[in-house]
């Protein structure tokens, strides 16, 4: 075999296309990725941006591949741009097309150019390349570039969607779905959201693939007696979405009945300050413990360390809401007592006095009630957290939905 013939064995057969990588709030795609490799696929990384954390996943060292960063420059965008212009004006032009006529909201063209910018650099880079398949995560700027770039290479493409590009308004998701090798959908409630919302979408395209953890990574332990002040923890980016602004006013209804816990909140975000300066008005500030960002490692420390697992997520004025978060397949893999939300796919994990405990979105008093019921009733604490685990191991287990992924990929229809 030559050194050039040897260069392209190399080459993986599938590209992941990511708004950035690695990025500590997406380290479910990490997992991901990393099964693919175990069952034999090959795979390389292009990011559209640079990292968003300066702290790194340990298990981002286990990933074997390339990472491609889309170049800047004046003269390599113009080299890009005149490359698809001169050979391919019947590629070209019709997507630039298709991204003016379908979006109209000012800020998702921007984004969307933006996109297609990149897009046009990486493709570029790749002209010569020899992948068989791309993915995205999120129907987002990431699926558009991976329509994109499977338009230009004439490689067929797929995308993960979920959170955030399932509920904003995005004109242009039908065609990329109707153009799509298939659709990836974490949970049976986003089909049905997205059929009411979308009527001409292709739902055929549509296969529900959970995204997952590895339940053998997590040591089951239970919570049988309720400390005098418990730890409560909650994990998630600092935006509306994930209801810590509720889960402290609901720290403070539990201050006001003389049930003091120590609440600790792990993330970092746009609301940060905000939601320690509440704290802080709420005269609980000494209660509430702010980490900020952590690596994972240092998250499961403190995981194990904890009695309550919370996660009151909510729906932001956007429309805008979690899927079903990880941390909650988590928290239920380590045998936590567990309370969440009725948003979105969550009771698909989270059963209602099965697998753990729901309460309405944007209710406090109900937070707080429910935290309270876990502390008195010891039946709860032993029960529903071996139903967790089980529901775990058995739908929300990345190995398993990672076959499931490669499956559809490797599809020749």
């Amino acid at each position: 075999m030559s050194e050039e013939q040897g260069k392209k064995a190399k080459k993986a057969k599938i590209l992941y296309l990511l708004h950035w990588f690695p990025a500590l709030s997406e380290t479910f795609i990490l997992r991901e990725i990393l099964e693919l490799q175990k069952l034999g696929e090959s795979v390389d990384i292009a990011s559209l941006n640079p990292p968003p954390d300066k702290i790194t996943h340990p298990e981002v060292g286990q990933f074997d591949g390339e990472i491609h960063i889309t170049r800047d420059g004046f003269s390599y965008a113009l080299s890009a741009h005149f490359h698809w212009l001169s050979s391919f004006p019947e590629i070209y032009f019709p997507i630039l097309f298709t991204i003016l006529a379908k979006i109209t909201h000012p800020k998702t063209v921007t984004v969307s150019l933006r996109v297609f910018c990149k897009v046009i650099r990486l493709a570029y880079a790749l002209r010569d390349s020899d992948y068989s398949h791309i993915h995205a995560h999120f129907g987002t700027a990431p699926a558009t570039g991976a329509w994109i770039l499977g338009k230009l290479l004439d490689i067929p493409f797929s995308f993960t969607l979920h959170a955030v590009g399932v509920f904003l308004p995005d004109k242009l998701l039908v065609r990329k779905v109707a153009d799509s090798k298939f659709v990836a959908v974490i949970s049976n409630f986003n089909i049905s959201y997205l059929k009411k919302r979308f009527p001409k979408i292709d739902e055929s395209k549509f296969n529900v693939v959970r995204c997952g953890i590895r339940p053998d990574g997590f040591e089951f332990r239970q919570v049988e007696e309720s400390k005098k002040q418990p730890v409560v923890l909650s994990v998630g980016r600092m935006v509306e979405t994930k209801g810590f602004r509720d889960l402290i006013h609901a720290t403070k209804l539990l201050h006001d009945k003389n049930k003091i816990v120590e609440l600790v909140l792990i993330g970092g975000g746009d609301k940060f300050g905000e939601f320690r300066k509440l704290a802080s008005e709420l005269g609980i500030r000494e209660q509430v413990k702010f980490t900020g960002p952590l690596p994972q490692n240092e998250v499961r420390e403190i995981m194990t360390n904890s009695d309550l697992f919370v996660l009151a997520a909510s729906v932001d004025e956007r429309g805008d809401r979690d899927g079903i978060p990880v941390v909650l397949m988590e928290s239920l893999a380590f045998g936590i007592p567990t309370i969440s939300t009725e948003v979105s796919g969550i009771p698909e994990l989270i059963v209602n006095f099965d697998t753990g405990l729901l309460v309405p979105e944007k209710n406090p008093k109900a937070l707080a009630d429910a935290m309270l019921l876990y502390m008195y009733e010891r039946d709860l604490r032993k029960r529903l957290p071996v139903a967790g685990r089980k529901l775990v191991e058995k739908s929300f287990n990345v190995e398993i939905n990672a076959s499931i992924l490669k499956d559809l990929i490797d599809n020749e229809e």
